[in-house]
């Protein structure tokens, strides 16, 4: 699933909590997001990261942070940009905390993953065994992928603007 949607699906139902504790809020943000990958979705190639192909093309640091730093990078902005335009830029700049807490927990599954690649550790493999657990069959590049991708993202977007 990509980051846009967890983070704006995060805020949608983490905002009714703004005023609970900074851990809470991120613990129910990774909630939704492990809950949001039980649905079949489709989820974006990166170049290096996570590439199972054994045509992967050598590493080259450059291409890296173009290719694969920029696409999550863009992701990571464009979610925030669409949930603290949903939620509200004045309940943002007034206390920031909550909302970054949500975006931050919704995203650290993800993370936490790309971290577990790196370099394992019992924690970091306990996530991972949850992400696969969690995590629905990951479909083709398919109209119905990309539908399911748009319809939680609006359902999230329409749950600010409505409740």
């Amino acid at each position: 699933m990509t980051l846009t949607t967890h983070i704006v699906l995060a805020g949608a139902l983490g905002a009714p909590l703004a005023d609970s504790n900074p851990l809470v809020l991120i613990v129910f943000a990774m909630g939704t997001h492990y809950l949001a990958d039980s649905i079949p979705h489709y989820d974006y190639k990166l170049r290096y990261a996570f590439n199972e192909n054994k045509n992967a093309p050598s590493f080259n640091t450059l291409d890296f942070l173009i290719h694969d730093c920029g696409r999550v990078g863009f992701d990571m902005v464009l979610g925030a940009v669409l949930a603290i335009t949903a939620l509200g830029l004045d309940n943002f700049l007034v206390n920031p905390l909550p909302y970054v807490c949500l975006g931050l927990g919704s995203v650290l599954p993800d993370i936490l993953s790309a971290l577990n690649v790196g370099k394992p550790t019992k924690f970091l493999q306990w996530n991972q065994s949850l992400q696969n657990f969690t995590h629905a069959k990951k479909l083709s590049r398919s109209y119905i992928s990309v539908l399911s991708q748009i319809l939680i993202l609006v359902g999230a977007l329409a749950f600010i603007h409505f409740f």
